[in-house]
């Protein structure tokens, strides 16, 4: 009640001090003991808690992992398949070997002439595109059909013992199915253009005289005088057959003899470019 700043109250002498920092001491040393029980009860709550919920879920896991497993029933992945016609070669030799190198360029013209034959559906008949189309399927036949005899010459010109049997074999059969590929797409081109004979073999003007012809005839003679029609087609394919042999005859003939002079003219590039040194040669020496 009085003032610590009067003289005759003087303030609390240094033990006193002392023992009540002690007392605030051991009161404080007290509630950091109280709070760290309480952290440590809190804890272990909580780890009662988690560990409650594990053994919770601990046997619906063990009764998942002891379900057998259900067999899949999709159907198994089935391989890329191949375009129809496409041969491949895996047990064949090496790409370095020429047969297999000009046999891979037949196969892939061959693909490019049967997607020209399937667009050529979607073309009108008689516009100029569709006869540029036409003519370049043509084209293309007739080099497919030329690089398939030259295969053919080539195994048949193939030295003894090159290659084994069953490669040769292998050969002919790829060769023998390409052939029949060729063949059949021949045989769709030609139904799905070529089937007004008329067109062609050029006759489309001679219609009004077939007509004439045909007029005053009964039906025997309207027969008789089809079949006539139908031997002259023929004995004109017939004719226009030996005539496209004889050509490509000749075009194989005429390669062979561009390859020859170009032999003949590097030969003689070889013997220029050595007579040249000879003379450089002769003339280093008289310098000299």
């Amino acid at each position: 009640c009085y003032p610590a700043s009067n003289p005759f109250f003087p303030s609390a002498t240094p033990r006193q001090r002392h023992g009540e920092e002690t007392t605030n001491h051991k009161s404080h040393a007290k509630g950091q003991k109280r709070g760290r029980k309480r952290t440590k009860e809190s804890v272990a709550a909580a780890e009662q808690i988690e560990q409650a919920a594990g053994d919770a879920t601990r046997p619906n896991r063990s009764r998942q992992s002891r379900r057998p497993a259900v067999p899949s029933t999709d159907p198994p992945a089935r391989p890329p398949e191949e375009p129809i016609g496409s041969i491949s070669l895996p047990a064949m030799a090496s790409s370095a070997d020429p047969w297999v190198r000009e046999y891979g360029e037949a196969a892939r013209l061959a693909d490019d002439v049967a997607a020209m034959v399937a667009d050529r559906a979607a073309l009108p008949q008689s516009g100029p595109e569709g006869m540029r189309h036409t003519s370049a399927i043509r084209r293309k036949i007739t080099i497919l059909g030329t690089r398939l005899d030259s295969l053919e010459g080539m195994l048949a010109r193939l030295p003894p013992k090159s290659i084994t049997d069953k490669e040769l074999n292998k050969r002919r059969d790829t060769l023998s199915n390409l052939k029949s590929r060729a063949k059949q797409m021949a045989e769709s081109f030609n139904m799905s253009t070529f089937a007004n004979r008329e067109d062609l073999l050029g006759q489309s003007k001679k219609a009004a005289d077939d007509m004439n012809r045909v007029a005053g005839l009964d039906n025997q003679g309207i027969v008789g005088l089809q079949r006539q029609i139908m031997k002259e087609q023929d004995e004109g394919l017939e004719k226009l057959e030996q005539t496209v042999l004889s050509t490509k005859h000749i075009a194989l003939a005429v390669n062979e003899e561009l390859d020859l002079h170009a032999r003949l003219i590097v030969s003689f590039l070889l013997q220029c470019h050595l007579f040249l040194c000879s003379l450089d040669c002769v003339f280093t020496g008289l310098s000299s």
